[in-house]
C-alpha cells in the first residue's frame, strides 16, 4: 500500500539492528499494484514510480525497506545519510 503522509520518511534505526548483516543500500522507484486477492503489494518500478524507497541490502541476498519518499532526491539524500553512518555504498537504479 502507498505509505500515508505520516509514513513517508526514513526509519533505518528501527530496521537495522545489526549493521554487520548488511553491505550496501539501494534506491528504487516503487509502485502499488493489485495483489490478485483484493489487496495491494508494492513492487519495484524504476521506470514509472509512484514514490521512491531506500533498501538496506542483506549480505544473505534480500533487502529491508528503511524509508519511503515522495521524490528520488529525498530518497537519495536519506540514503547518503545512512551511507555515511555505516560506510556502505549506495546503488541507484
Amino acid at each position: 500500500m502507498i505509505p500515508s503522509e505520516a509514513a513517508f520518511g526514513g526509519y533505518a534505526e528501527t530496521i537495522i539492528k545489526d549493521p554487520e548483516e548488511y553491505d550496501c543500500l539501494e534506491v528504487h522507484g516503487v509502485v502499488e499494484e493489485p495483489d490478485g486477492s483484493g489487496g495491494t503489494v508494492c513492487e519495484v518500478n524504476d521506470e514509472t514510480p509512484q514514490f521512491f524507497s531506500v533498501y538496506a541490502h542483506l549480505k544473505l541476498g534480500s533487502v529491508n525497506c528503511i524509508g519511503d519518499f515522495h521524490t528520488r532526491e529525498d530518497a537519495l539524500a536519506y540514503a547518503e545519510s545512512v551511507s555515511n553512518k555505516y560506510n556502505w555504498p549506495v546503488h541507484t537504479f
